[in-house]
């Protein structure tokens, strides 16, 4: 699973804020295949493209996905 955390720009070690939650967890089958009956997901980069965030990550034990957020607000 995947969370986040907040930290001060001016001082990267004051943390700001964070999640109660996980925000992006194993759903799909292709996340579930590996040798952790629960899943795996684990964030690799983030990317800002063209109004587009593209979210690589590694999923299971052998696969590279992609998540995509097109909202038009980006």
């Amino acid at each position: 699973c995947a969370g986040q955390m907040l930290f001060d720009a001016k001082d990267p070690a004051k943390l700001l804020d964070r999640l109660d939650r996980p925000f992006f967890k194993p759903e799909a089958a292709f996340e579930k295949s590996g040798q952790y009956p629960a899943g795996t997901v684990f964030m690799e980069g983030l990317v800002l493209y063209k109004h587009k965030l593209y979210l690589y990550y590694g999923c299971a034990d052998s696969r590279v996905a992609v998540a995509v957020d097109d909202r038009p607000e980006l």
